[in-house]
């Protein structure tokens, strides 16, 4: 892209700070989308993943869920942000944080994981499921339905994203929805006026509650 001369170059990468760190830059103006951390030299722009996560937590709580668990993407979870306001939410109400199961963002890792979580007698298997994805949470979602237990009367169930799958789930599917259309306008700011954008710029999102969380 530097070769072709482009004004600006967005990425969503999968690197650590060390290595985006190490980007030869060239004076190009880059914009790092889904990193909550500032980076010498580049802008970056994301939902706060924190925040939401805290809320969907503290959401689940407030129905008075007590065995929450949370279905999240890869190995290196306890250093997310998701992660991290997950736990502090239990912990600003005096509870032990809710166990985390490692789903890799896809239907079938969630599918797998929540089937067998539901082998567990009443007492032990959760009553509520956060799922980190849309994905995640249409897989956990069948393996409830094919375990005989209903959502939320059983186990409540919030996901996160906000694409237009949770729509089409039954029942719907409460979401933590990210502001894609904001994302983009701050990102787009950010890459063509760096001089003036915050280094982090971090986009809240909004819970769009529907019945899978037991409200309706």
């Amino acid at each position: 892209m530097v070769a072709r001369h482009v004004d600006a170059i967005f990425l969503s990468p999968a690197q650590n700070d060390a290595e985006l760190g190490a980007l030869i830059r060239q004076g190009k103006h880059i914009a790092i989308l889904d990193h909550t951390a500032s980076i010498s030299g580049m802008k970056c722009v994301s939902t706060d993943f924190y925040q939401a996560s805290y809320d969907i937590a503290a959401h689940l709580l407030g129905h008075g869920r007590r065995r929450a668990a949370m279905l999240f993407g890869d190995e290196a979870a306890f250093s997310d942000q998701r992660v991290m306001g997950w736990v502090q939410a239990h912990r600003d109400l005096g509870l032990p944080a809710g166990p985390i199961y490692q789903s890799d963002f896809t239907r079938e890792g969630a599918y797998q994981i929540t089937a067998d979580l539901l082998t567990h007698t009443a007492q032990e298997r959760p009553d509520a499921i956060f799922a980190a994805s849309d994905l995640e949470a249409l897989g956990a979602l069948r393996a409830i339905h094919e375990a005989g237990l209903r959502v939320p009367e059983d186990i409540a169930l919030i996901s996160f994203d906000g694409t237009a799958e949770t729509l089409y789930t039954w029942p719907q599917l409460t979401t933590m929805k990210q502001d894609t259309m904001q994302i983009a306008r701050c990102a787009i700011d950010a890459a063509l006026r760096p001089d003036t954008a915050p280094d982090v710029q971090l986009v809240p999102a909004k819970l769009i509650v529907r019945r899978s969380c037991g409200c309706r």
